[in-house]
């Protein structure tokens, strides 16, 4: 009767364990639904300036050609522009309804919409501090599920207390990931494939003699789910921090090609009103700005939805 209230005690334990990662994916979801959201409203307020700025453009060629100071091509190239502007703006402005409809759906608001959204995404966060334990998984909600589950199968708290993660630093001095997680997330990793056998030393990187034999096909199980969890666990935080790293340089390299754009379309667009410059010229660099810029906010919004996933991948312990 004993073991069975303590297993039945263990299974209500992963039970609301099992709930609170539900509520942690939610919150994720939702969170990066409304940054995508904000991205989007960014993404139409640009493509309505672009084509603005075609419409313009469009203007000046039409008053050279009156002057005689451009050909009829020129009159052409720059409708075609236009209209292809007036594309990228439809495509936008639907963008924005799809993701702030799925924002709706998400937080039960669909479809009244009554909520507002940020005019802006928020500032890139600062990065993650060396050293990070791997305990810190260990209050990952499915984690203490998956432990939980391994109390139950054996019913006996102290023998289950065997069931923890290796002891290794998560995070680099520069804010990836470290060599000891890259290791310990391959799956391919030996220190895996002992789960089926004992649980001490599988979880705490063979430092304990084993406390208990698996005897049992649940048991088996159990020690089976929470290596899977664990893996997943290490694997989650290995990407996000690795994502997060990739982001952050290519957010650098497309922070400077945008800058260096517009100093070149300006340039050009000077020259051109001028009555010096091409319109093919200034065609090809104002693409070349539209297409960064476009990139740009991508980019930041994943490394800000990639800061989300790695909150969740620790368990909220960040």
């Amino acid at each position: 009767i004993r073991a069975g209230k303590d297993a039945a005690t263990n299974n209500l334990a992963a039970s609301k364990a099992d709930l609170e990662a539900a509520k942690q994916s939610l919150v994720a979801q939702a969170v990066k639904a409304y940054l995508l959201g904000i991205e989007a409203t960014h993404q139409e307020n640009y493509a309505k300036q672009v084509y603005d700025n075609f419409d313009k453009n469009l203007k000046v060629t039409e008053a050279f050609f009156k002057e005689g100071a451009v050909s009829k091509q020129d009159i052409h190239l720059a409708k075609s522009e236009l209209a292809r502007s007036k594309d990228a703006y439809e495509k936008a402005k639907n963008a924005k309804i799809q993701a702030l409809r799925s924002l709706e759906l998400l937080l039960g608001k669909y479809p009244s919409g009554n909520f507002k959204i940020a005019d802006k995404l928020p500032a890139v966060p600062n990065a993650i501090s060396a050293g990070l334990p791997s305990e810190l998984l260990e209050r990952r909600a499915d984690l203490v599920a998956a432990e939980r589950r391994v109390a139950s199968a054996f019913n006996r708290t102290t023998q289950a207390k065997a069931a923890r993660l290796p002891k290794i630093a998560l995070t680099s001095s520069l804010g990836g990931s470290s060599s000891a997680l890259n290791e310990i997330a391959d799956p391919t990793n030996v220190f895996w494939s002992l789960a089926s056998n004992l649980v001490a030393p599988i979880f705490d990187g063979g430092s304990r003699k084993a406390d208990a034999e698996i005897a049992t096909a649940d048991q088996k199980e159990a020690v089976e789910q929470y290596k899977k969890a664990a893996l997943t666990a290490f694997n989650e935080v290995e990407t996000a921090l690795t994502n997060e790293q990739t982001l952050k340089k290519r957010l650098e390299a497309l922070n400077m090609a945008h800058e260096q754009a517009v100093m070149a379309e300006k340039i050009a667009q000077a020259k051109y009103e001028e009555g010096e410059g091409q319109l093919l010229d200034i065609l090809q660099i104002k693409r070349g700005t539209i297409s960064s810029n476009v990139e740009r906010l991508r980019v930041e919004q994943e490394l800000l939805s990639e800061r989300v996933n790695l909150y969740l991948a620790l368990g909220g312990n960040i």
